[in-house]
């Protein structure tokens, strides 16, 4: 495997009228670390007229207040961690408070009309206006996925490559129709890109052994993995009608 190129970041879909791309941006904790710190720095350096960022955190807390300070929009939304448990009480009463939650952040997705929950690839385009470069996309993601995934994911995608049994949980079977249509192709990008080691704990249960491969491809080797992935299986990615209806 070998290390990434520095590539300039795409932003997935911009809206059609030029106004900047409205970008919900999420923080389950409000005390102020690390991780905060870093989250309240790039909603500060955002360009303005490209980007208007909403802040989505926790009420009356330090990074609330400093969001405001910053001039950023703030919708409060108390979001719990997810922690793994075998109790199945705390596990229902996580469930219940991630459903909430969630339900919160759909309504601010509506609210605020945010942008990106219709993100998509930025090549996904080219399916339309340029089927050639479209296809070369396809084939370069072909080549990226038997170099580095099928070893885990297996020759038909299956989750049944030749470390699939070593590994826990089992890599994630792309022919599955409960795997890649449930999702928007920008999922699929942050998944790949964190791998397991870079999943945060409210990612659990889904963090894994997979790599962070943001480290070893750049962002559109990435994308083309992500093409023919669902060009392999025939499966079309999860998108949004207006008003934040789902579609398959």
């Amino acid at each position: 495997m070998r290390r990434k190129e520095k590539t300039k970041v795409r932003i997935a879909k911009m809206p059609a009228d030029g106004a900047p791309l409205r970008v919900l941006a999420i923080s389950v904790t409000g005390a102020m670390g690390g991780a905060e710190r870093s989250y309240l720095e790039v909603l500060r350096a955002l360009p303005r007229e490209r980007i208007a960022p909403v802040a989505c955190v926790p009420p009356d807390s330090p990074l609330d207040r400093l969001c405001a300070a910053a001039e950023i929009p703030v919708e409060s939304v108390n979001l719990r961690r997810f922690r793994r448990s075998t109790n199945p009480f705390v596990l229902a009463g996580q469930v219940k408070a991630l459903y909430q939650g969630s339900r919160a952040i759909v309504d601010i997705c509506k609210e605020q009309k945010i942008d990106l929950i219709h993100g998509e690839s930025p090549f996904r385009g080219l399916e339309k206006t340029d089927a050639k470069a479209f296809r070369e996309h396809v084939e370069n993601g072909r080549r990226i996925y038997y170099s580095n995934c099928f070893f885990c994911h297996g020759d038909a995608l299956g989750g049944d490559g030749m470390y699939a049994h070593a590994v826990n949980p089992v890599p994630a079977n792309f022919q599955d129709s409960g795997v890649l249509p449930n999702f928007q192709e920008t999922f699929f990008f942050w998944r790949i890109a964190k791998g397991g080691p870079g999943m945060p704990d409210e990612g659990a249960p889904g963090d894994s052994v997979m790599p962070e491969w943001e480290r070893f491809l750049t962002n559109d080797e990435i994308w083309d993995v992500i093409l023919f992935l669902y060009a392999d299986t025939g499966y079309r990615p999860r998108t949004f009608e207006e008003g934040g209806e789902a579609k398959h």
